[in-house]
């Protein structure tokens, strides 16, 4: 998790006048599906509806941990295949945030990178009931 001092080390780290990203995940938990059985815990019913929730929600016990898990991963995928250090950057929940010396086009291209894969165009789901 990010603290303001680790936040300020990598600011500091990287100089004056330095660049800095922040990107946060869309719809972060949504990112990661309920195991089928699940599903049957995550049901609602609104204005006469019934409705499952197949992702992960807001509020369950478990959810910030799960997506913790394939933030940090993805963020790893990213920052290798970036050639980006990892010291100067720093997640906090669904948030990422960079830094890079005044001039650099790194940043840019990690951006462009974490777009990519953290938030790929959706297909629409479906399932039977």
């Amino acid at each position: 998790m990010l603290s303001t001092k680790k936040w300020l080390e990598v600011l500091d780290r990287v100089g004056r006048r330095c660049l800095i990203l922040k990107m946060d995940w869309v719809n972060a938990y949504k990112h990661l599906a309920v195991q089928p059985e699940d599903v049957a815990l995550q049901y609602f019913n609104w204005l006469g509806m019934d409705f499952a929730e197949l992702c992960l929600v807001f509020g369950s016990r478990s959810s910030a941990g799960l997506f913790n898990r394939l933030c940090k991963l993805v963020l790893a995928l990213v920052l290798l295949h970036a050639r980006f250090p990892s010291d100067q950057v720093i997640q906090y929940l669904d948030d990422i945030c960079g830094a890079a010396a005044e001039g650099s086009t790194a940043l840019h291209s990690l951006e462009s990178l974490f777009r990519k894969i953290a938030d790929p165009p959706r297909s629409p789901v479906s399932f039977d009931r």
